[in-house]
């Protein structure tokens, strides 16, 4: 792996985060980039997406967090991020 891995939010991850407390913010954040250094690690859950994609859902410090890695453009794309 070459590290190289961003993760992208859609449109409704991005208003999520923002939504957030700064201190939420930046621990969900270092969730992100962790989830991006490790693109391929198994989530707590497995589901499908709306196309039937195979999703990762992983829960952090109080959020379900739901991605994909894209290993075509190395970008983890987050699809979901949602208070448990």
């Amino acid at each position: 792996m070459t590290g190289d891995w961003q993760f992208i939010l859609n449109e409704s991850s991005v208003e999520f985060l923002l939504a957030c407390k700064a201190r939420q913010r930046e621990g969900l954040l270092k969730v992100l980039h962790g989830l991006a250094a490790n693109p391929y690690q198994r989530g707590d859950y497995e589901g499908r997406d709306s196309t039937g994609r195979p999703v990762q859902i992983t829960l952090a410090g109080g959020f379900l967090i739901t991605f994909w890695a894209d290993s075509y453009v190395e970008e983890l794309r987050v699809i979901r991020i949602e208070t448990v």
